[in-house]
């Protein structure tokens, strides 16, 4: 995982993906709409999406094997815990189609990142995260996820 300021994404040397998904993520604002939006074909995709943050009693912890994520806020913060997925065990296996699996909270979280705007959190497959945590009190956020194919970034 990579957790840092936006305007710190070009001191990481990931290729042409990488800095298309942050022309991508500097190209919207609190005001684009909640949707899916295309960038790269089947390569790359973002997903802006607003929702009430929860307990960790309420979210759950995911990983992807296909797709990396650069997950940002645009409006509130967002709590992201991250531990390595071989030491989370499985609750619902890989689904393909979906490019997730669910797991089991571990009985401790070696990491936890608050995700602000302004920020962004580059979760991997071996980073078995658990997104959508109240910082604080629960409050209604905003935020985007850009799913990059591993393959374009040379994983």
């Amino acid at each position: 995982m990579i957790f840092d300021s936006l305007q710190n994404a070009s001191n990481y040397n990931m290729g042409p993906a990488w800095t298309t998904a942050f022309d991508f993520l500097k190209s919207i604002d609190a005001d684009t709409p909640d949707g899916e939006y295309p960038i790269d074909g089947d390569t790359m995709f973002a997903r802006v999406m607003s929702y009430e943050t929860k307990a960790p009693a309420d979210a759950k912890f995911e990983a992807h094997q296909k797709y990396a994520d650069i997950q940002s806020t645009l409006i509130g913060a967002e709590g992201i815990a991250v531990v390595d997925t071989s030491k989370a065990k499985v609750r619902v296996p890989y689904d393909q189609t979906k490019d997730v699996a669910f797991f089991d909270a571990p009985e401790t979280i070696p990491g936890l990142v608050d995700v602000y705007p302004g920020s962004f959190a580059f979760l991997l497959p071996q980073d078995c995260h658990m997104p959508q945590l109240a910082v604080g009190e629960s409050k209604r956020i905003k935020k985007v996820v850009v799913k990059i194919a591993l393959s374009a970034l040379g994983l």
